[in-house]
């Protein structure tokens, strides 16, 4: 059974036309717009490291924040205290440790 007043069904029909038309339009673009979001949230770690070997590789400086640890071997206490004087003056380590006999074998 079907009721026309005024052609009410047909303004009906195209209405629901379009707007299926635009959801279909629209909804794989809001998809991958939420699924860039949520790969950029997830990814973000990863991508914020990669960021700073990038730009410590193109630009030759170091990102403080990042962690190092340098051995130096040398021939005896009094070179190895000159050696650690130099590098915290310079403010390159927070920190230097000494080990007066080591063995590596």
């Amino acid at each position: 059974m079907t009721f026309v007043l005024n052609g009410k069904i047909d303004w009906l029909c195209q209405r629901c036309h379009r707007e299926s038309i635009v959801q279909s339009v629209f909804r794989p673009g809001f998809l991958i717009i939420c699924l860039t979001v949520l790969l950029t949230l997830v990814m973000y770690p990863l991508l914020r490291t990669l960021g700073f070997q990038l730009h410590s590789t193109l630009t030759g400086s170091y990102i403080s924040g990042h962690h190092s640890v340098i051995l130096i071997n040398c021939p005896n206490e009094q070179a190895a205290k000159d050696v650690s004087r130099a590098i915290m003056e310079r403010r390159l380590a927070a920190c230097v440790n000494i080990f007066p006999k080591s063995y590596t074998m």
